[in-house]
């Protein structure tokens, strides 16, 4: 299965990895914290990529809820084609 990616509901900030820690000065580091930019690094792990930009993994429910939505949307459009064809 594809990973689903969603932005964070709890507006989670993009994080910062240990390496861009070592090119910021010491102000710009308490500023980064004070943004929650810090959070997966203080858990003790770089962030991964999508939560560099702010998002994170579907939850199983998103991500059924969403294939839900997708097969509905594509019988709705596949209904219409029908009755456009039978037009």
């Amino acid at each position: 299965m594809t990973p689903v990616y969603v932005q964070s509901p709890d507006d989670l900030p993009p994080q910062l990895t240990r390496a861009d820690l070592a090119r910021l000065s010491p102000e710009q580091v308490v500023t980064a914290d004070d943004l929650g930019q810090l959070e997966t690094v203080k858990s003790g792990r770089d962030p991964l990529p999508f939560e560099r930009s702010g998002e994170r993994r579907a939850t199983e429910a998103e991500d059924a809820q969403a294939r839900i939505d997708q097969a509905e949307a594509e019988r709705a459009q596949l209904a219409q084609l029908t009755k456009e064809i039978d037009a």
